[in-house]
């Protein structure tokens, strides 16, 4: 059995690397997969750009707010006549398109939200230490409505004010 295992990342990353700083955990990752299918022409390609990185928050790790460094491949389209020439491969079931944080810490941030809301959330979040908002680490007046208002679709679905506002 792995040592990493205790991380529980998701099986399609390759943990490079795991330092731990003071008040943090950086995780660093690449992607299992070495090929991709360019989103305009479909066709499959292997040849490899350039990497770069993101940096997203995770779950928390031994009391420890968690940051993953995902390397991720940019790759060239291999067809003469595709307008793109290049293109990155989607972080699909890592995190949603331009996100700052996982899938799953999404998903945790959401159900503390509908469980406890307003404040009780915010006090529960800087306690797991994955505070919501990292500058101040809690919510202040409605950024828990607009923070659960921008999750991706494929976790919060259709959300009303007023039923986020009861407590």
């Amino acid at each position: 059995m792995s040592r990493l295992r205790s991380l529980d990342l998701p099986r399609s990353l390759v943990v490079r690397r795991v330092v731990a700083l003071d008040n943090r955990v950086e995780i660093e990752v690449s992607l299992r997969k070495r090929s991709a299918v360019c989103p305009d022409c479909q066709c499959p390609t292997q040849r490899i750009h350039s990497f770069y990185q993101r940096k997203l928050a995770d779950l928390p790790w031994q009391g420890r707010p968690a940051t993953l460094i995902v390397s991720v491949p940019r790759f060239f389209c291999q067809t003469m006549l595709c307008p793109r020439r290049t293109f990155v491969m989607p972080l699909e079931g890592i995190t949603v398109r331009h996100g700052r944080q996982t899938t799953r810490l999404a998903d945790l941030h959401y159900y503390i939200a509908h469980t406890l809301g307003g404040s009780a959330g915010a006090r529960m979040t800087v306690r797991l230490c994955c505070p919501i908002n990292e500058v101040i680490g809690r919510w202040v007046g409605l950024k828990e409505v607009r923070f659960v208002r921008h999750l991706p679709t494929t976790v919060s679905g259709k959300i009303t004010r007023k039923r986020l506002l009861v407590s």
